[in-house]
């Protein structure tokens, strides 16, 4: 409950606030979102969510005019480096 409020009602609306202000670099702009992922896993875990939700949460509160930047730059790590692995956990689970 808290952990949702807090990045919906303040962590979204400074996100579009800076990001309207000053438009970054994209190297600062996949920083930015690199560590609101990361962030928001840690804060989701605190908050009794599994670390994963708290990723999904940093997706949901990103604004989507800035979402096709990161998108380009995140996208060939993600499918040529990330997926394998996550097929690959999933695969062990089963």
């Amino acid at each position: 409950g808290a952990y949702l409020a807090f990045m919906f009602l303040a962590v979204r609306p400074a996100l579009a606030w800076l990001l309207r202000r000053r438009e970054p670099e994209t190297e600062l702009l996949l920083a930015m979102a690199l560590f609101l992922v990361l962030a928001s896993a840690f804060l989701g875990e605190l908050a009794g969510l599994h670390h994963v939700m708290g990723g999904f949460v940093a997706g949901l509160v990103w604004p989507a005019r800035e979402a096709q930047r990161v998108r380009q730059q995140l996208e060939p790590v993600t499918v040529v480096v990330l997926l394998p692995f996550f097929f690959l956990a999933a695969g062990l689970r089963t």
